[in-house]
């Protein structure tokens, strides 16, 4: 049931404004810079990860039992009237 052979183009009068603002527009450039930021992003983070790993094994490796902390001289200071 072929309506029509040629191409159609309908118009209805609707109207939009453009946003193209250089916080909305996105170039291959962009993307890649973006693209790179977020890996050395993610990165940073594995490797403080693994860093935090690490001191926490050495830290119970080198003691078996918890260390005391005094924390009443924090605690008074922190609640004084």
């Amino acid at each position: 049931m072929k309506l029509s052979g040629q191409a159609v183009v309908a118009i209805d009068g609707s109207k939009f404004k453009a946003a193209n603002s250089r916080d909305r527009n996105f170039s291959p450039g962009k993307i890649d810079g973006r693209q790179q930021q977020i890996k050395q992003s993610i990165q940073r983070y594995l490797d403080a990860l693994e860093t935090a790993d690490a001191v926490r094994r050495c830290a119970s490796s080198a003691s078996s039992r918890p260390i005391a902390v005094d924390r009443t001289p924090m605690l008074s200071a922190s609640y004084r009237l």
